[in-house]
Parts: C-alpha cells; sequence; structure tokens
C-alpha cells in the first residue's frame, strides 16, 4: 500500500511490524546509568534434534544466517564426496567456512587451494576486496600490488563451490547463481539436515553474490548444535577443521578466532553480517536429543560489541574464563575521547529455561474437561507457588466484570465490556452501532469504563486490535500506546496490543450523560 501526502510516497509494508513483534532486548549501551541504544534480537538455544532448550525472542523468527552457514554450505563438498577426491586438507576446509581477514597467510591458503584445482583468483565470483587484515592492506599499497578476489572475506567458500563444480563436471562458470547444480546441491544437502523443503531455504542473494540461507532461529541453533556434536561424518570433519585452525576461520583480534581459542577447542562459532552469531558446544553425543548450538539475529548489527551475546552463551556453558577472555572487564565500559569511563555495555539478558523433560511422564493422564470445583481448586492451591516461583510473591487475584452501554432513546446504541483482573481492565468489546459512529459514542464510552477502572483501583486498561487499523488510529489519539504485535492470531491476522496507564494525580473522569456503567 501506498500513501502519497505532500508529494512524499510512503511505501507501508507489514515486514517491519511482524518482525519486531518477534525480537527482545539483548544488549544495550547505557549512559548515565540509562539505556541510551538497546539492541533488539531473538537468541535461540537448541540441541542436535531440534528441541530449543533456551530462548530470547520468538525461535520461529526466520533468519537470514549469512556467512553463519558457511560450514553448512562447505557440507556439500563433504558429502559429495568433492573433499576425499581433491584431497582437501584441513587448512583448506577451514577457509571454506570462513570470513577471513585477506591476511598473507589465509590469502596464500585460498590462492594455493585454486591453483591446486586448477583455477585462478580471476574465477571467483566474489568481486574484489581490500583486505580486512591492515598488516596485508599496508604491504599491498608500499608494492604497489592491487588487491583481488583473494582478498575477499568469502573467497576460500567461493574457491571451495569451484572445487565442487568441478567434481559434479558441470561448467563452473555462474556457480554462484541460485539455479546453478552447485547451489542446488548446497540447498539439498542443508535440506537433509534440517528436513526443511530446499525452496524454503532462499532468502535472496549475499553480499559475495552467492544465496542466503535463511531459517527459522530455532532450526539455525540445531544446526550448529549438529555440527558441535559432529552428526554426521561430513560435520565432525568441518568442525575439526575450524576448532584446529580458528586463525584461517576469522583472523586475529576476531570475534570468531577470539572465541574459539578462548574455549580451547569445546566450542564452534561462525559470524554473520548484520548481527548473527553461531556457536556449538563441541561434544560427542551426536543423538538427536544430544549437543547444543545457539543462534542469536540482532535487529541492528552492534559490530564488535557482539562479543558480549558470545561471552554470554560461553558463560551459560559454564565457561567463565573463556568468557572472560572473549569479552573482558574493560571493554564492558564506553569511554568518550579523554579516555573517561561514561557509560557501560550490558548484556540484558541471560537465555535460560529448564532443559525439556519427558514429553509423556508414566502414570498420567490427561482428559479434556470443564473447569468446575475440583480444577478450580486445585488451580486455587497451586497458582500461589508458581507466582512465587516467576516473581518472588503471591497474589490475591479477583476477576470484576466491567461494561458500559450508550443509549439513544432507550435504544443500545454502543457497548463496551471487559473484566477488571489484577488492577488491569482487559477491555474485549467496544463497538457502536454503524448510525452512530462519528458522533462521539465510542469516546464516550471508553472515557467511561477508564474512569471506573480508575475509581476500582486499576491502573491500566489494555485491548487488542487489528495493527494498523482505523480502530488503532482511534485508540492511539485517546493516548493508547501499543506495546506489541501478535503475529498470526485471531483468523491468521496480526493483532496489537494496545494500553493506557492511569496518570499520577488525575482525576478520574465520571460516566458521560446519556450513559450507564
Amino acid at each position: 500500500m501506498e500513501d502519497s501526502t505532500s508529494g512524499v510516497t510512503v511505501r507501508q509494508s507489514s515486514a517491519g511490524e511482524l518482525w519486531d513483534a518477534r525480537l527482545e532486548p539483548i544488549l544495550a549501551l547505557t549512559r548515565g546509568g540509562r539505556p541510551e541504544i538497546v539492541y533488539r534480537g531473538v537468541w535461540v538455544e537448541a540441541d542436535a534434534g531440534g528441541m530449543v532448550v533456551a530462548a530470547v525472542g520468538d525461535p520461529a523468527t526466520p533468519v537470514h544466517l549469512r556467512s553463519a552457514a558457511k560450514p553448512f554450505q562447505a557440507l556439500a563438498l563433504v558429502e559429495s564426496g568433492a573433499a576425499e577426491a581433491m584431497a582437501f586438507s584441513e587448512r583448506e576446509l577451514a577457509i571454506a567456512c570462513a570470513s577471513h581477514a585477506g591476511s598473507a597467510e589465509q590469502v596464500e591458503v585460498v590462492e594455493g587451494l585454486l591453483a591446486r584445482l586448477g583455477f585462478s583468483p580471476r574465477d571467483l565470483e566474489c568481486g574484489s576486496a581490500l583486505p580486512l587484515d591492515e598488516e596485508e592492506a599496508r604491504r599491498l599499497e608500499r608494492i604497489g600490488l592491487a588487491f583481488g578476489p583473494q582478498h575477499h572475506m568469502c573467497s576460500g567458500k567461493h574457491a571451495a563451490m569451484l572445487g565442487l563444480a568441478r567434481h559434479l563436471r558441470v561448467n563452473p562458470t555462474g556457480y554462484s547463481q541460485p539455479f546453478h547444480p552447485v547451489q542446488e546441491l548446497i540447498f539439498t544437502t542443508i535440506s537433509r539436515e534440517t528436513g526443511l523443503p530446499p525452496q524454503s531455504l532462499y532468502g535472496g542473494i549475499d553480499g559475495c553474490g552467492v544465496p542466503v540461507v535463511w531459517v527459522p532461529a530455532r532450526v539455525g541453533a540445531m544446526l550448529y548444535a549438529r555440527l558441535a556434536a559432529g552428526a554426521t561424518p561430513a560435520l565432525a570433519l568441518l568442525r575439526d577443521a575450524m576448532i584446529a585452525h580458528p586463525d584461517l576461520v576469522a583472523g586475529e583480534g576476531r570475534l570468531d578466532t577470539r572465541v574459539m581459542r578462548a574455549a580451547s577447542g569445546a566450542v564452534v562459532s561462525k559470524i554473520g553480517a548484520g548481527g548473527v552469531l553461531g556457536m556449538g558446544r563441541v561434544c560427542s553425543d551426536a543423538r538427536p536429543g544430544g549437543g547444543r548450538g545457539c543462534v542469536v539475529k540482532m535487529a541492528a548489527d552492534p559490530g564488535p560489541r557482539l562479543q558480549a551475546v558470545a561471552a554470554g552463551m560461553l558463560q551459560k556453558w559454564g565457561m567463565r574464563e573463556a568468557a572472560g577472555r572473549v569479552w573482558p572487564e574493560e571493554e564492558h565500559r564506553l569511554r568518550n575521547g579523554l579516555g573517561k569511563d561514561v557509560g557501560d555495555v550490558e548484556l540484558m539478558v541471560s537465555p535460560t529455561c529448564r532443559e525439556p523433560g519427558a514429553l509423556s511422564p508414566q502414570g498420567v493422564t490427561v482428559s479434556l474437561e470443564r473447569i468446575g470445583p475440583t480444577l478450580a481448586a486445585f488451580l486455587e492451591r497451586e497458582w500461589p507457588a508458581a507466582e512465587r516461583e516467576s516473581l518472588g510473591r503471591s497474589f490475591a487475584w479477583s476477576t470484576e466484570p466491567l461494561g458500559a452501554a450508550a443509549r439513544r432513546g432507550g435504544r443500545v446504541v454502543g457497548v463496551a465490556a471487559g473484566n477488571l483482573v489484577g488492577g488491569v481492565l482487559e477491555l474485549t468489546e467496544l463497538l457502536v452501532a454503524a448510525s452512530e459512529r462519528g458522533r462521539g459514542v465510542g469516546s464516550a464510552l471508553l472515557t467511561a469504563v477508564e474512569g471506573e477502572t480508575w475509581r476500582r483501583g486499576g491502573h491500566r486498561v489494555c485491548i487488542t486490535v487489528w495493527a494498523g487499523s482505523a480502530a488503532e488510529d482511534f485508540y492511539r489519539h485517546k493516548g493508547y500506546v501499543r506495546l506489541a504485535l501478535v503475529p498470526g492470531h485471531y483468523q491468521q491476522g496480526t493483532q496489537a496490543l494496545l494500553a493506557k496507564d492511569q496518570v499520577e494525580g488525575a482525576a478520574s473522569p465520571s460516566a458521560p450523560q446519556g450513559g450507564s456503567v
């Protein structure tokens, strides 16, 4: 939908709203003890069978894995037999999974692999890039050499794809295109690992020109659990190559290298552009319920501060010393140009939840029943303990129905209804007759139920409406704010949760003339 106002065209899309509704705050930069920048995202930990064991945000959030998919793109090279047939070394497998810095050592491995396979840097379809490694960039400038495709951070992956094309005996030209046999085999291979159809995995084109892998965050976490557990011989081979050569996977001072060195072989790590991080805790348990992997996707790339998230995952896995090396105490602070502390980098969450128990406990039967006296007694007895577990205290709850009617000449022309629960009026109905709309009836009803909520000691009125609808505009005009979006809700539509809080010291308005409460 487009809206043209004053010559400005605004394109409206629900994509951003749907994405935002699934995210939660993960990382914050604070100044003066108050949040200045908050990075929202999704953070999921899963086992090798795909069971989510911890999450912040919605685990079903689709994620462009970007370069975090490289180990799984390289999986086709190994499972097809190409790596063995072409005698890929451990270092060459590591560079195939790398987002390298273009250091002299890393470029040497890429150039050596290309030459051995019968290719040259000109055959790479990733484009040229200045080395991220400052020493190598200065050396090239000093001797007057231009940087080339071999210096691109994805050149190792591209070299491996050329090798796969040769093994498949297909024309290597265009190997980066979505319908080339190389890419089709890569997506088929990842499909077998995830159980998702190959076509559903396609998420557009990456910065280096190859297709992007797009999966739910929980599936990405499962992939890293399977990689870390060595769920297949091919995954174990790639995992071991990455851990043995962390300097090739990223580079000196870069996050993946720091994580894998700090964990001393206990963790495999791979970041992706756009604030993506994949990590797996290495173990020998390759069963469906074994292994642990995580995927983090931030709505905005926090850059080097992503190390705080990596450190949080290491700490959750019991690797405190490694976490301290990845995110040292001095890097928790923000400093100004004079070197003085002016703020903090704070990890806002620790993704924790209990390990999943048995799905069918022995001796327990489940039946569908109405909530009668027996079940109500159970709920009344058990809720206080559940509240203490979650909130540290229990509450005295009551549900009070609250409603208002608008009449004209004795005829009902509008109704508002809801329930006051725990100090919050959950407004379930506010409907005005079609012939009366636009004449202030809805406003009068809303004022009446708000006033009665405040009079009874309530502090908030909330309601859900269709996101972006005229109803949402009406409530926003009345001082309501959007707290959250609920995608795929009633009739599979997107609902907006709106709320209005009582203003401290404000008088409780009385019911409008001609209405009843």
